[in-house]
């Protein structure tokens, strides 16, 4: 794929926060790329965005989704479920462990 940008995701102990790097693969070259470097802002009025700082393919931002979950990152919803799927897993082992621990 010519010019890929590869972004990953990082937690940072030091710092405390997931910290973001990318870089871009040079045409069907392996060894060469362009990196990217921190992000400016300019100040505007309110409300404005002007052009996205960065446009990712489905796939690249799929790669991004993963690398940030791989880094702990997990969307509220997501945890609250996940919470809820373990106590429900913990109530069924203690159920089964009273049903069939009193059966021998």
């Amino acid at each position: 794929m010519d010019n890929e940008i590869q972004i990953k995701a990082e937690y940072s102990v030091q710092w405390m926060a997931v910290r973001l790097y990318g870089r871009v693969k040079q045409g069907n070259r392996t060894d060469v790329f362009s990196v990217a470097q921190p992000l400016t802002f300019n100040e505007v009025d309110a409300g404005s965005y002007n052009e996205p700082f960065l446009t990712l393919s489905m796939e690249d931002a799929e790669v991004l989704l993963q690398s940030l979950w791989d880094s702990g990152v997990r969307p509220r919803a997501v945890s609250d479920s996940l919470g809820e799927l373990n106590a429900t897993k913990t109530h069924l082992k203690d159920m089964q462990r009273l049903v069939f621990d009193g059966v021998k």
